[in-house]
């Protein structure tokens, strides 16, 4: 039987400033949803019998305590500045990814932050995020631990051949919500050959332009017509989708965007390697706010 969906953020937390960071964004957005937001911190049990490990049965005793005081302190610390917010704390005595992933099944959106070091060994970009990022069943917000952009556009990729709807789909809304520009590229990595170790790039040719254009204006069709008030500006890029959407800002003096929503095509080994292309060159450049969005999300745009 399939979890029920309720309208429930879900932030993991372990005590650094960086999960700060992310459950401040995560409040944001269910203070813009009008979600329940849960937060959540888990700690796996260390094995039992091994020179120099502590009793199992004390270390899980201290762990929940002390993540229990953890996540009393940030439910009371997000309650506090959201007032109208239904916030809920959670300790597990389970691996951090094992309990971000199931608490994804019946949650709406799942955040995360980035470079974690608390005691609790959750939230780490290296392992949690990804981990979660290519597992989830909902959508994954990585949050990177400088300063969230509160302003600038919504940035989607958008796969020419059609397989990130889902993604689109929740860039538009999230423009709406926030009153924000959506900016949709289409990148390709265009070069014409090598000479010694080095590629060269081509301009395309008018007729390649035409072409990407009216391909990306069908990608985004449906969606224009659903979200008339969204301000959408369509935009070609050359070169890889990861370096155009990461340095977004820097290479086309365009605002940093407060949201960049990526695809993911599929969930197990095959998604991590996706994620491998694309969306762990995003989530490790830290430029801001990443939405990994997968296939299976159109429950998202159901449960909204």
């Amino acid at each position: 039987m399939s979890a029920t969906v309720s309208s429930t953020i879900v932030v993991g937390v372990d005590g650094s400033p960086e999960s700060a960071v992310a459950s401040e964004w995560a409040a944001t957005e269910a203070d813009r949803r009008h979600a329940e937001l849960v937060v959540l911190t888990a700690c796996a049990p260390y094995p039992a019998g091994l020179p120099g490990v502590p009793d199992a049965g004390e270390y899980l005793v201290r762990s929940e305590r002390a993540g229990v005081e953890m996540v009393s302190g940030s439910t009371h610390r997000l309650q506090a500045r959201h007032p109208g917010l239904v916030v809920t704390g959670r300790f597990l005595a389970r691996d951090p990814r094992t309990a971000l992933v199931a608490a994804s099944e019946s949650a709406v959106l799942t955040v995360v932050g980035t470079r974690g070091t608390g005691r609790l060994h959750a939230v780490l970009v290296g392992s949690v995020a990804l981990h979660l990022a290519s597992q989830a069943r909902s959508p994954v917000a990585v949050i990177p631990h400088r300063a969230v952009p509160a302003t600038g556009p919504v940035l989607v990729g958008v796969d020419p051949r059609g397989g990130n709807q889902p993604a689109i789909d929740l860039a538009f809304d999230e423009a709406a919500r926030r009153d924000a520009e959506l900016v949709a590229v289409l990148a390709g990595d265009r070069v014409v050959g090598h000479q010694g170790f080095a590629r060269r790039p081509v301009q395309p040719l008018p007729v390649e332009i035409e072409s990407e254009q009216a391909v990306l204006a069908e990608q985004l069709c449906g969606w224009r017509e659903k979200y008339p008030e969204v301000r959408v500006t369509p935009m070609l890029m050359n070169g890889r989708v990861a370096d155009c959407l990461a340095r977004f800002a820097d290479l086309t003096g365009h605002p940093q965007p407060q949201l960049t929503v990526v695809g993911n095509r599929g969930h197990g080994s095959m998604a991590g390697l996706i994620l491998g292309s694309t969306s762990h060159d995003i989530i490790a450049a830290g430029t801001g706010p990443v939405l990994v969005v997968p296939a299976s999300a159109r429950r998202f745009a159901e449960a909204r």
